[in-house]
């Protein structure tokens, strides 16, 4: 197969990993699924009533994967490696065997401690040299792992918000019932 650490196939990969990050599904809440209405109504989360017995929810990826302890989703993704679009398809890019993500100011953003993770049939190149470091530069296969959290009574999260700044809002576990989660996150699966 071909290097998907390519520049132009890692900017393919980066629209397909928004898209799949962007995704919501739309469900029918019964009255009986909310275990605390109030926490509902100020979660930010898109909800439409279609009559005082029954409403219907938007839920995005972000609002039911499992949190990182940062509040960040925990994805896995080989375009995360990357700081941003213009070190695609740099062969000195990402280190291996773990990665340490910096920002342009050298000013630590990430870690990727075990980047064989994510990467099969690699090309290794060495920097040579008194700090010699090994690089991934090729990739024919590349894993992406997407973690949804079915219990979700983990700590508060932050919504993103089309209207302003993030808001704080409960676990979903708190507003939710179990089964209502679990259907969600099933459901997110099968139609994505």
């Amino acid at each position: 197969g071909g290097n998907l650490l390519s520049r132009e196939m890692l900017k393919r990969l980066a629209e397909v990993d928004r898209d799949i990050q962007s995704f919501s599904v739309h469900l029918e809440l019964k009255e009986e699924e909310v275990t605390d209405l109030g926490l509902l109504q100020q979660s930010g989360l898109s909800t439409t009533s279609s009559s005082s017995l029954s409403m219907s929810v938007s839920l995005s990826f972000s609002d039911l994967c499992a949190k990182r302890g940062d509040g960040k989703c925990r994805v896995l993704s080989p375009v995360d490696l990357y700081f941003d679009e213009g070190n695609f398809g740099d062969p000195f890019y990402v280190r291996w065997p773990s990665h340490f993500k910096l920002n342009n100011h050298r000013i630590l953003v990430d870690v990727f401690p075990s980047v064989h993770l994510m990467a099969g049939g690699r090309g290794l190149r060495t920097r040579e040299g008194p700090d010699a470091v090994t690089y991934l530069s090729s990739a024919p296969t590349l894993q992406f792992t997407y973690v949804l959290d079915d219990a979700h009574m983990g700590r508060q999260g932050r919504r993103e918000s089309e209207h302003g700044p993030p808001s704080t809002s409960a676990p979903l576990g708190q507003m939710l019932t179990s089964a209502f989660i679990q259907r969600a996150c099933d459901e997110w699966e099968r139609e994505f």
